[in-house]
């Protein structure tokens, strides 16, 4: 199978949890410039697929008119990737830092504004799709 993903873009899911795509040869990684020459790719069928975050790739479908030509996976994700805070160690507020930002996301998700905040975001998102 012939996976693309632009240059640039993480690859590390694609052999993660034992999947090792990339290093045991079970893929071909296609990497043009663009998330649109992945697609174009896929439609010349030089892809096989195109492997970007959900909201990324129907953005790109909406926004390249493919939606009769693409079909969405609507499988369970390829992976699922966490943010994180990070404060060099030799910072010497590190601590306080990460505490207050801790503390902040323990607030709101307590009193319910974080599930607003990704609840009104997420509904803007599926909107424009």
């Amino acid at each position: 199978m012939r996976i693309c993903r632009p240059k640039g873009y993480y690859t590390h899911n694609l052999d993660k949890d034992g999947r090792n795509w990339l290093r045991d040869g079970k893929i071909t990684l296609v990497q043009p410039v663009s998330i649109a020459d992945c697609f174009e790719a896929l439609i010349k069928n030089e892809a096989d697929a195109v492997a970007l975050n959900e909201f990324t790739g129907r953005k790109a479908i909406k926004d390249l008119d493919l939606g009769s030509r693409v079909d969405v996976v609507q499988s369970r994700p390829l992976s699922i990737e966490g943010l994180h805070v990070l404060v060099h160690k030799s910072h010497p507020d590190a601590s306080a830092l990460i505490d207050t930002v801790n503390r902040g996301l323990d607030s709101i998700k307590q009193n319910g504004t974080y599930q607003d905040i990704i609840d009104r975001h997420m509904s803007k998102i599926w909107s424009e799709l």
